[in-house]
C-alpha cells in the first residue's frame, strides 16, 4: 500500500521536521486513508451480498496502524510545542502558579 511507504519517508522521518508542517501532511494522508476504508467497506458488502469470503485487506490495517503512530508522535509534539510557546510568552499575571505546580506534580507522578 503506496500511503505506509510514504509514511515512512521524507518529512515524517525527518527529527527536525517542523511539526505543524507534518501535521498538515499527515491531514492528507487521513483523507488518504479514510477514502480507502470508505472502499474497502463498500467491497466487503458486495463480498458479503455476493456470499464471497471476506478479505482481510491486512495493507489498510498496516498503513492505518503506521499513520496512528506516526500521528500521536508528531501531535504530541506539536502540541508540547504549543504550551511552550504560550507558557515561554504568556505574561506573568496570567500564570497560575498552583495549577502549574499540580501539573508537574501529575507529570512526575506518572
Amino acid at each position: 500500500f503506496k500511503v505506509q511507504s510514504t509514511l515512512n519517508q521524507g518529512v515524517f522521518m525527518e527529527a527536525n521536521a517542523d511539526a505543524a508542517l507534518v501535521m498538515d501532511e499527515l491531514a492528507g494522508v487521513k483523507k488518504t486513508l479514510d477514502a480507502a476504508t470508505a472502499q474497502v467497506n463498500t467491497y466487503k458488502r458486495y463480498q458479503q451480498l455476493f456470499d464471497l469470503e471476506q478479505g482481510a485487506f491486512d495493507n489498510l490495517k498496516m498503513a492505518t496502524k503506521e499513520f496512528d503512530t506516526k500521528y500521536e508522535s508528531w501531535n504530541g509534539l506539536r502540541q508540547w510545542q504549543i504550551s511552550s510557546q504560550h507558557f515561554l510568552s504568556a505574561p506573568c499575571l496570567d500564570l497560575v502558579l498552583t495549577e502549574i505546580n499540580n501539573t508537574v506534580d501529575d507529570t512526575n507522578t506518572d
